[in-house]
């Protein structure tokens, strides 16, 4: 399979409504799209989703799925995209389907390409190499290749036919259970600070002395202003035990005294902002999380970071701390109602969304 990193959805409707358990669906939580099956659609407008190949044997579920990586009746949308990349009435050719990759911006070579071609003909109609090469291929058997490619008629539609931007915010995924990067065009309404603290039943708290404290001598020592809703959301009492209880995965708040530390310009060139700090760390794993900002700023945009060979890898995650905070419990909530509550807390349905009552 050919992996895709870019995807730019905008499917009709609000997320989650009208779906039934039991529908069939292209899905992308593992990176690539793949036919599985909706088993269910969550509170917070996402949904739990069973792939067909499983990538871990005793792990069914993808939780925290979002509209944007779900595909519905995806081979309906497939005509107008089989028509725009086809060079030739006669069907899709190798060179065909080499360009579109191109055109997402994915980078195949000739030699891959040949293998990717070549096998996939060879296992889905027994076409040897040399009637693979000078075979074109119609719409129905077109369609089979780029899904086996890890495409989508959606993505597509989006991508080729309409000339749509990639996604700019990337999903999650940790044991099968999203972490972030939900677009806020999802969502139906901007989303507060004030939304977030709720949602992890904070809304009624005040700051944590110690926590302000600390932050000061951070911003003092480092001579920069820290944003406000940063401020605000670390220096909660009580934010750290909530954001680790509500999420399954059990993330970690980092501590304006754990030290802080922070990343220089150098370290975010290419972010949008000048300036990081590590604001949560994962119960397992080597990745963080990393809010990111200009001086002056009042809040900061989320990103992951991990290193992988030796480079330093980034993802934004989300446009704002309420947006990461809020979807993040939100996912944490759906889940813990979905897996018959474990933590024994009361979840409740708020004005928007899920919230925990203290």
């Amino acid at each position: 399979m050919i992996d895709n990193a870019a995807v730019t959805t905008d499917q009709a409707g609000p997320p989650g409504r009208g779906v039934t358990a039991g529908t069939r669906c292209l899905a992308r939580p593992a990176g690539a799209w793949a036919e599985g099956t909706i088993v269910g659609a969550l509170p917070d407008g996402t949904f739990r989703i069973e792939l067909d190949e499983k990538a871990i044997s005793f792990m069914k579920y993808w939780h925290g799925v979002t509209a944007a990586e779900v595909s519905i009746d995806d081979a309906s949308a497939w005509a107008p995209v089989f028509d725009r990349i086809v060079s030739d009435r006669a069907g899709l050719s190798r060179g065909d389907l080499q360009r579109t990759f191109a055109r997402l911006g994915i980078n195949v070579d000739d030699a891959r390409m040949d293998v990717f071609w070549n096998g996939t003909c060879q296992s889905l109609w027994q076409l040897d190499a040399t009637a693979a090469a000078a075979t074109r291929l119609d719409a129905h058997r077109a369609y089979a290749m780029i899904v086996r490619a890890g495409l989508s008629a959606r993505q597509l539609s989006d991508e080729v036919v309409r000339g749509a931007a990639p996604r700019q915010y990337m999903p999650f995924y940790w044991n099968q259970t999203r972490m972030g990067g939900r677009d806020p065009s999802e969502l139906g309404r901007n989303i507060s600070m004030d939304d977030a603290l709720t949602a992890l039943g904070l809304g009624d708290g005040d700051d944590d002395p110690r926590l302000l404290a600390e932050m000061v001598h951070f911003a003092r020592n480092q001579q920069i202003t820290i944003p406000p809703e940063l401020a605000r959301f670390m220096c909660r009492r009580g934010a750290a035990d909530a954001i680790w209880s509500a999420h399954p995965n059990n993330p970690e708040l980092v501590s304006p005294g754990s030290p802080w530390e922070l990343l220089s310009e150098s370290d975010v060139r290419g972010l949008e902002g000048e300036l990081g700090i590590t604001i949560m760390t994962p119960h397992q794993g080597e990745h963080a999380w990393v809010a990111v900002f200009d001086r002056g700023d009042r809040d900061a945009r989320v990103y992951l970071h991990w290193s992988e060979g030796g480079q330093q890898r980034w993802q934004l995650q989300a446009p704002s701390l309420a947006v990461f905070f809020w979807d993040l419990t939100q996912t944490g909530l759906s889940w813990q109602l979905d897996n018959g509550n474990p933590s024994g807390r009361t979840i409740e349905r708020s004005e928007f969304g899920l919230q925990l009552r203290q």
